[in-house]
């Protein structure tokens, strides 16, 4: 099996480390408490990452990580290990093909992690599910949008799609046609989710 680890970086990693400048020259952005969560935070996620790595090698798996924004052909890998929060997750299930997908929240205590029912303690097993093929997988549907010229756009959607204006403060004006009944609209824009998206923004919209 060749695995693909797909992670994020941490809050503290990209602010205090690939932004120490700005930050000092800032002066007093992030408070003595907030600073602290956020180190926690950090050593939580580089903590199971590691964990996660190890394990895969001590079982002899083929495997490579690359951070959430880089452009990964995935067609390769037979399986997606996403390593954060929802937000990784769904980064990653954007660009999956026929890959099942695992996701792994690397900080249980401060992350959200709906879509991420492993942990760095249970991801052993997991693991080992996996590897034996008796792990149980759950189908999701995604979505995609087409223009005018019919072309989807580049990626699916697991959990919902906002067109608006790029404007957040501009009003967006469309039309809307369902079936054989249309409507002309004016509002914040349009704003459509899956099922799996449905018990998240939309649902506290």
């Amino acid at each position: 099996m060749n695995i693909l680890v797909i992670y994020k970086k941490s809050l503290h990693q990209i602010y205090f480390n690939e932004y120490r400048q700005q930050l000092i020259d800032a002066h007093n952005v992030f408070s003595d408490v907030d600073r602290a969560r956020l180190l926690a935070s950090h050593e939580s996620h580089v903590h199971t990452r590691k964990h996660i790595e190890a394990s895969l090698q001590s079982r002899g798996v083929r495997y490579k990580a690359f951070y959430r924004a880089r452009q990964v052909d995935y067609t390769p890998y037979d399986f997606v290990i996403s390593v954060g929060g929802d937000g990784t997750f769904l980064e990653a299930a954007r660009q999956i093909t026929t890959q099942p997908i695992l996701g792994v929240n690397s900080d249980p205590e401060r992350s959200v992690g709906a879509f991420c029912p492993v942990t760095r303690d249970n991801f052993e097993a997991a693991l080992d599910q996996v590897l034996a093929g008796a792990c149980e997988t759950v189908p999701l549907n995604r979505m995609f949008l087409s223009r005018n010229d019919d072309k989807p756009l580049r990626f699916l959607a697991l959990n919902d799609v906002l067109i608006t204006h790029a404007s957040p403060a501009a009003m967006s004006k469309y039309q809307l046609t369902v079936g054989d009944a249309t409507e002309d609209q004016n509002g914040s824009g349009l704003w459509i989710c899956t099922a799996a998206g449905s018990t998240g923004g939309i649902r506290s919209a």
